[in-house]
């Protein structure tokens, strides 16, 4: 007889290896928090940049502005938009 534990992890394998979606109820609701990174600092402590495929960064950018020329009298993000070095 297989041990629960294994039974369980055996149908995630499976789900997993089938590569289609599936849902199903959960018992109390759970949080769950996206993040979408296009500028991060890796662990040697470089700043690194990734292409933007979503075109996020400029309506982001422009909201900023928007607050901080409320707050500042002037764009966070400067006149020009910023030069960016290759994605790694």
């Amino acid at each position: 007889m297989m041990q629960p534990g294994k039974q369980v992890s055996t149908k995630i394998d499976a789900a997993v290896a089938a590569k289609t979606n599936r849902g199903g109820p959960l018992a109390k609701p759970l949080p769950v928090h996206l993040v979408y990174d296009t500028a991060w600092v890796d662990e040697a402590g470089a700043l690194r940049f990734s292409p933007d495929v979503y075109e996020f960064d400029g309506p982001q950018r422009a909201a900023l502005d928007r607050v901080a020329s409320r707050v500042l009298g002037g764009p966070a993000s400067g006149a020009k938009e910023a030069t960016r070095p290759p994605a790694l």
